[in-house]
């Protein structure tokens, strides 16, 4: 089983990301932005345009397996 899944990323944390948790997720949709490791607070407009667009693209591919 699997599920569609964003791992967005802060350009601060992405050295011990890439070594901890990237392997942990290799399905992962990954979005690195520029923030600090708290992303809604440092970098929100960021943030919610890496989600905006993975859900869009999630959408279409979602669709297009369900027809």
């Amino acid at each position: 089983m699997s599920c569609p899944t964003l791992f967005v990323v802060a350009d601060e944390s992405l050295g011990w990301q890439e070594t901890i948790n990237f392997a942990l997720l290799p399905n992962a949709t990954r979005s690195v932005i520029r923030s600090n490791h708290w992303l809604m607070a440092s970098n929100p407009t960021e943030l919610n345009r890496a989600v905006g667009s993975w859900l869009a693209t999630g959408a279409v591919e979602f669709a297009r397996a369900a027809s």
